[in-house]
């Protein structure tokens, strides 16, 4: 670790709608910040260029030690091939090695919920924590493990993915092809859905949507159930005590000491936790009541600049444990 304190890392977050570089310290300070949009629409190497371009702009003139990724879709168990349901013609694309090129740098990938998990260990909630997880509310259900102190992958990445365990059976179709995953009832998406199916019964709701049921977004529903609307009220319910089992059962399977929530529970925790929390009571053990906390991020809006310099610390960490980086 000792290069990683002497000198900064680059941090790269890849989402479908907006692309973030930074250049920052292991220990959490951000030096310097630049976010554009995601350009998309150009295919996976126009992405690339763009951030190495961004990237090479604030290392200008300094010594970098790494580069943390964090991208918001599924990265291969070695960390080099990635997918993204959230950007055209990203089908195992190999971003490690073609950041590598572009950057003459050592580049890992990390999926942006484990890279939450990992900022929420060494800066957020989690810090002097063993067994954590953070899962993400927003446009879907994604999931990180701490386990043991260390980032826990599985056997292809995949650990963690709650998103798509069955919470009703036979339910509301999900984007993964499946029926009744928790993502189709607890994400922006699956509550602005469940929503508009039950809006021909509200008035109110409908007229807050201009009449226009497809006009419902998650955002909506937050503002009529703050308002008062019944309808917004129940899908929110819903949709929080869902997550709750969710979290009761990965709290009984890896008896975790705390699991930290992104997006919605940061941005609408009013509405979401106290339902969330109480289902968590209910379904899991004393013991477990007592030892396993549910909160929002501790980070807030600064989990996105954090998370990739948290991949990069962790990986800088890994490479101690085997010799100097």
């Amino acid at each position: 670790m000792q290069s990683l304190r002497e000198h900064p890392v680059l941090g790269i977050a890849l989402g479908g709608t907006r692309l973030s570089v930074v250049l920052g310290t292991v220990d959490g300070e951000i030096l310097a910040e630049e976010q554009r949009p995601t350009p998309a629409d150009r295919g996976p190497r126009a992405v690339i260029s763009t951030a190495a371009e961004m990237a090479r702009a604030l290392a200008r003139g300094r010594e970098v030690a790494i580069v943390g990724v964090a991208h918001g879709g599924p990265v291969d168990a070695a960390g080099e091939l990635v997918d993204s349901p959230n950007m055209p013609g990203w089908r195992e694309v190999p971003l490690a090695r073609l950041l590598r090129e572009e950057l003459g740098l050592p580049v890992i990938v990390e999926n942006d919920a484990n890279a939450g998990a990992l900022a929420e260990f060494y800066f957020g909630a989690g810090r002097g924590l063993a067994n954590i997880a953070y899962l993400t509310m927003g446009t879907g259900i994604g999931g990180g493990l701490i386990l043991g102190g260390k980032l826990y992958r599985g056997t292809r990445g995949l650990a963690g993915e709650v998103g798509h365990t069955t919470v009703v059976p036979e339910g509301a179709p999900c984007t993964c092809g499946k029926r009744g995953c928790l993502q189709a009832y607890a994400s922006g998406p699956g509550i602005a859905a469940r929503a508009r199916e039950a809006a021909a019964d509200d008035a109110d709701l409908l007229r807050r949507a201009g009449g226009d049921a497809a006009q419902i977004t998650c955002e909506l529903v937050c503002q009529a159930a703050r308002a008062g609307n019944p309808t917004a009220r129940r899908v929110i319910e819903q949709a929080a005590r869902y997550m709750g089992q969710a979290i009761a059962d990965l709290t009984l399977a890896l008896d975790l000491e705390l699991v930290a929530l992104g997006t919605l529970a940061i941005v609408a925790g009013d509405l979401f936790l106290p339902a969330i929390r109480a289902t968590v009571r209910e379904q899991t053990e004393t013991i477990q009541r007592k030892t396993c906390r549910v909160e929002p991020s501790a980070l807030g809006e600064r989990s996105g600049a954090l998370a990739p310099i948290a991949v990069a610390r962790a990986a800088g960490e890994r490479e101690a444990e085997a010799g100097p980086l």
